[in-house]
């Protein structure tokens, strides 16, 4: 092992899941996500944003939910409700052949195009397909307005808190 507590030397087989390289995954691309944002760099803050939004739907997989039974696996629940608004978002980007940024922009302090104003923020993310409404009420109701690493680092919680 080396100082940091990992193996030196690769076992035949990975001591880690597939949905722990894909949450680690998560982890790691919303610190890039925060180093970003504070590099106030646009290009790098929205290529990490597009990195944190495939890192999410790569654990998202390991849910097994269709997309058409999304919102019922959301429910009531706020937490499941902010995971199914960003893969909404994620899904919107790639649906209308854009980035996931194209949800994202920054509002200045005080009267930034958000109702908050100051930093990045997620911002409109309108459908074009009117069977995910629902959806974009999910993503406007839990990550809509709020700063770009927030609604996941909530999902990331509860990700972590929900292992598959």
């Amino acid at each position: 092992m080396d100082p940091n507590g990992y193996r030196s030397e690769m076992s035949p087989e990975p001591d880690s899941s597939p949905a722990d390289v894909a949450l680690f995954r998560l982890e790691q691309a919303i610190e890039g996500l925060k180093a970003a944002v504070a590099s106030g760099y646009e290009r790098r803050v929205l290529a990490s944003l597009n990195e944190a939004g495939s890192a999410l739907y790569s654990v998202w997989l390991f849910e097994e939910v269709r997309g058409r039974d999304q919102v019922a696996w959301a429910a009531e629940d706020p937490e499941r409700r902010n995971v199914v608004g960003l893969v909404y978002a994620r899904g919107e980007a790639e649906h209308q052949k854009k980035h996931v940024g194209m949800a994202a922009g920054f509002g200045e302090a005080p009267f930034g195009f958000g109702p908050f104003g100051g930093g990045w923020l997620w911002r409109e993310c309108p459908t074009t397909r009117p069977a995910y409404a629902s959806s974009q009420a999910l993503y406007d109701e839990q990550v809509r307005w709020k700063s770009l690493a927030e609604p996941l680092e909530r999902a990331y919680a509860w990700f972590v808190a929900h292992p598959r």
